[in-house]
């Protein structure tokens, strides 16, 4: 079966990792095709650029774009081409940071092997879910903060500084040679509840059977994570030696990308030389990136302390009567030098 690999694509700063992994797994990967989903012209050139760097490999799919329509419904029209007979599909969100040598191939080899599941998950780093049997094989430490087995759980999911702490073990694990603990992810998923889909694997004949796959408003996650795999009668299986690490969610990426900008540019050295760098940055790179971190630390102070006093004012005035201001005219202002004055 071919094997097609697909990306909702996309921001240049995450596309130059994502490429260079597709482009190191040629020999797995027949074709990928990039879903164009933004309208950022730099960004559109850079795919054009890609296209045209390498055009018996990488694809461009364009469809109406309009920037008023959520994320999934936008998303989810370009399923209705992913019905190939005898094609596996991999679909890669735009900010897969990281993916391990043999990723792809075991995702691909796990899909022909199982072919019950409605779809094949990855076992990715910051994914909520994944990180819940992270933290149960003592991986990720309990005290950051617990993570349940929910999609948007308020550790695994919303928070930037608990992804920050996520990242780091994980690629000081990486720069040591240890990600082997990363792999092999014990879980007992049922595989019918909603899952982020960073990593998602599927069969063209099935996505065939899904009668929506041309309706215009439908959220692409929902449907396919808890809708069709229920619907079927076929859970989703995690792939537990397909590593591979998912950058932010939209909740985190304002945090990281201020606070800890060395995480996006470890995981880039290790795209481009399959090294970290971590211990050989030139002085100007750490003197760069420490002010970046420093700057995004004041900003996101200043934000908890505007956001306090909200806050605060809020529960004072609770409960209070809304009084509107008298507006104070000529006649009712004060003679200069008068005490009212």
């Amino acid at each position: 079966m071919r094997l097609v690999t697909v990306t909702p694509a996309g921001r240049r700063r995450y596309l130059e990792i994502l490429a260079s992994y597709l482009l190191r797994n040629r020999h797995v990967i027949d074709e990928h095709r990039w879903w164009v989903n933004t309208r950022d012209q730099g960004d559109i050139a850079y795919l054009h650029w890609l296209v045209d760097r390498w055009p018996d490999f990488f694809k461009l799919v364009d469809k109406p774009f309009d920037p008023s329509v959520h994320v999934g419904p936008q998303i989810w029209q370009f399923m209705s081409d992913c019905v190939e007979p005898e094609t596996v599909y991999l679909r890669l969100d735009d900010d897969i940071c990281y993916i391990a040598e043999d990723a792809i191939e075991k995702m691909y080899e796990h899909r022909l092997a199982n072919p019950e599941p409605f779809l094949t998950l990855g076992s990715i780093v910051n994914n909520s879910v994944c990180t819940h049997y992270y933290q149960k094989m003592g991986i990720v430490p309990e005290r950051w903060g617990h993570v349940e087995l929910e999609c948007e759980d308020v550790n695994g999911w919303l928070s930037g500084e608990f992804a920050r702490k996520v990242h780091t073990k994980f690629l000081e694990d990486l720069d040591n040679g240890y990600q082997g603990k990363w792999r092999g992810l014990e879980n007992d998923f049922d595989g019918l509840r909603r899952f982020s889909i960073n990593v998602i694997c599927w069969r063209g004949e099935d996505m065939a059977l899904v009668d929506e796959r041309y309706h215009p408003s439908l959220q692409e996650e929902l449907i396919m994570t808890t809708v069709l795999p229920q619907r079927f009668n076929r859970p989703m299986l995690i792939c537990p030696d397909a590593l591979f690490s998912h950058y932010a969610f939209f909740p985190q990426r304002k945090y990281l990308e201020r606070v800890a900008p060395a995480i996006l540019e470890r995981y880039w050295r290790h795209a481009m030389t399959g090294a970290s760098r971590r211990k050989s940055l030139a002085m100007s790179e750490k003197i760069r990136l420490g002010a970046r971190s420093t700057v995004g630390n004041a900003w996101f102070y200043s934000r908890e302390v505007i956001h306090g006093a909200k806050y605060a004012l809020k529960r004072v005035t609770k409960g209070k009567k809304a009084v509107t201001p008298k507006i104070m005219t000529n006649e009712d202002r004060p003679e200069p030098g008068s005490k009212a004055a």
